[in-house]
């Protein structure tokens, strides 16, 4: 999974602040309903100059229609779903 920040308004540079393939541990049920994505990145704001090694922890949380509409984006897009991508939270049942 990538997460980019930059400018919502008008065009600036993009930074790139997580750049890793989530695993089970990154995602937390939260209910039937619901599952977060829950990561460990940098800041969203570096300041120049100043040396900042901090990490942010950043949670996204999903409602199973969310996840519902995310599949049908992949699936419209030629992709096949296969077993790992259809089954979120797979990883915490081992």
């Amino acid at each position: 999974m990538r997460v980019k920040m930059g400018p919502a308004k008008r065009a600036g540079n993009h930074r790139l602040i997580f750049d890793r393939e989530l695993s089970g541990k990154e995602l937390i049920s939260r209910s039937d309903a619901e599952v977060a994505i829950s990561i460990s990145a940098d800041p969203l704001h570096k300041k120049s100059g100043y040396r900042d090694n901090s990490s942010y922890r950043y949670e996204i949380i999903l409602s199973a229609t969310e996840i519902a509409q995310l599949m049908e984006r992949v699936v419209t897009q030629g992709n096949r779903p296969n077993e790992n991508t259809c089954r979120v939270g797979a990883a915490d049942a081992h």
